[in-house]
């Protein structure tokens, strides 16, 4: 590079076959550069690699040339990955948080209660079996909302958060997979059943008040009148009257998972990862859509700092991805 101004985006290829464990990385700047020339590191992507695996690294700034010499070094007091692990009946797919609690989906293991308020580490504080198939959950106030798979909805009263009592619920006519709330109106995505919309406001005695026919409806995200439900099509619906929703958008495609982070809706299908702007739900924009997972049946997307998103692709772990500039 001539000009030592200029934007720099490099890659620098680790090898990490000495290491002994997960290490982070931190990188060191030794530079030539006139006094007046100034250098700004952006970023350093990833700082996390395995034992024994080569890393290739991303580094972003300015003021950097030809003459800028980068070190990196590992840092083996950071070594430490897993703070803890909870062992769980089950296959676990979703979890919320209500303060020192967490309640975690474990399909036929049922639902597991898990206190991480004490400093000894996490502990089992209960688990809870349920007529079905625990798939999804999602809170509502002193209520825990769960998918129960062929057991349709199921309402857990936590007036007592660490004994969950079964107060209610409602058998859905498909699979239940996936629960959102808004009010006292639960949305079920419910397999062949479509979509399923429930009204709550009793939490012992539901009713299903609307419905969506669709050939399979697997997950749904909620943003302010509009519901997303992944699925065979996938469909953005206006809920501003909860008993008759309205078909906005249709995109004939199969969805499995949706998440929606500010405006921004993350979709999976098997292979793709596909991200829309639904500030206006109408008339959404794709931004971006890229072959990056293995199996998005088990993709979720979860918000990060710094423009980091989060996500999950079944027995191929953990991505993360920078979405602070969409086209790129």
């Amino acid at each position: 590079m001539n000009d030592r101004r200029k934007n720099f985006i490099g890659k620098i290829f680790f090898d990490g076959s000495a290491a002994k464990t997960w290490l982070i990385l931190f990188l060191s700047l030794f530079f030539h550069l006139p006094a007046n020339a100034g250098l700004s590191l952006e970023s350093v992507y990833p700082t996390l690699g395995r034992a024994g695996e080569a890393l290739p690294v991303t580094i972003k700034g300015s003021g950097f040339d030809e003459q800028t010499k980068i070190a990196m070094y590992l840092d083996a007091s950071n070594a430490k990955t897993f703070i803890d692990r909870v062992p769980l009946p089950g296959s676990s797919t979703r979890l919320v948080s209500k303060a020192d609690l967490i309640y975690v989906a474990c399909g036929r293991g049922g639902i597991g209660v898990i206190d991480i308020g004490s400093r000894s580490g996490p502990s089992i504080v209960a688990i809870i079996d349920t007529p079905g198939e625990a798939l999804d959950l999602c809170l509502n106030g002193d209520y825990l909302f769960v998918a129960d798979g062929t057991a349709g909805l199921v309402i857990f009263d936590l007036s007592d958060p660490r004994h969950p009592n079964r107060i209610g619920g409602i058998d859905t006519p498909g699979n239940a997979t996936g629960v959102e709330t808004a009010g006292s109106i639960a949305y079920v995505s419910d397999g062949n059943g479509g979509l399923q919309v429930i009204d709550a406001g009793d939490p012992s005695r539901p009713v299903i008040i609307g419905a969506v026919e669709m050939n399979a409806a697997y997950s749904l995200a909620l943003r302010g009148d509009y519901a997303f439900v992944g699925g065979s099509p996938l469909l953005f619906l206006d809920i501003s009257t909860p008993s008759a929703p309205i078909v906005v958008k249709r995109f004939d495609i199969s969805a499995f998972q949706t998440t929606v982070i500010d405006d921004l809706l993350f979709v999976s299908t098997k292979e793709d990862l596909i991200v829309m702007d639904v500030s206006a739900a109408s008339r959404p924009v794709e931004l971006s859509r890229s072959g990056i997972l293995h199996n998005g049946y088990y993709t979720r997307v979860a918000r990060g700092e710094r423009g980091i998103c989060y996500v999950t692709d079944g027995d191929k772990g953990l991505q993360a991805l920078d979405i602070t500039d969409m086209e790129k």
